[in-house]
């Protein structure tokens, strides 16, 4: 892909504007499942288009390979259990609380409930619920790294082929 971004402690996001290389959408989530099977990791692969709903769902979602439509993350997290709110454990909490145990859920409930129960915290939560993350990826910036390679003809038994070849550079 053109570009990536790390998601701590263990997953990476693709840029997926060249799935059409692969055949749609479907072929990119396929060829990288495959990839990383080859290279010995067990892959849970969703393509979305928000950063939420593909972590939610990779994380806590049942398919070990999914792709989500434009406009599709409200109902795709809405069976997800609450726990895929990990960054905002007090608005678990508090939903927990008030016997509430899937995003779908949370979804429903009017913004004002909301932000008189949980606050601004909660709106921001039933925003990415709704498939409303403002999060864009950030590429990762890779050293360049130059590198020159020499090829001896023959074993360099002596320095004097090393130094003839360096001298050429």
């Amino acid at each position: 892909t053109p570009a990536f971004m790390l998601s701590a402690p263990d997953g990476v996001w693709l840029d997926a504007s060249a799935g059409s290389l692969f055949g749609g959408e479907a072929g990119l989530v396929e060829k990288v499942d495959a990839q990383a099977r080859a290279a010995g990791y067990r892959a849970r692969v969703v393509l979305a288009s928000e950063l939420f709903t593909a972590r939610a769902l990779a994380r806590h979602g049942a398919a070990t390979r999914a792709c989500v439509a434009p406009g599709g993350s409200e109902r795709a997290l809405a069976a997800l259990p609450l726990q895929a709110l990990e960054e905002a454990p007090e608005v678990v909490a508090s939903l927990r609380a008030l016997g509430l145990s899937t995003l779908g859920e949370l979804s429903v409930l009017q913004p004002t409930q909301v932000i008189s129960r949980l606050g601004a915290e909660g709106l921001r939560a039933q925003g990415l619920v709704r498939g409303q993350d403002p999060a864009r990826l950030l590429p990762a910036v890779l050293p360049e790294v130059v590198e020159e390679v020499r090829t001896l003809d023959a074993p360099a038994e002596s320095l004097e082929p090393l130094l003839f070849a360096l001298k050429a550079t």
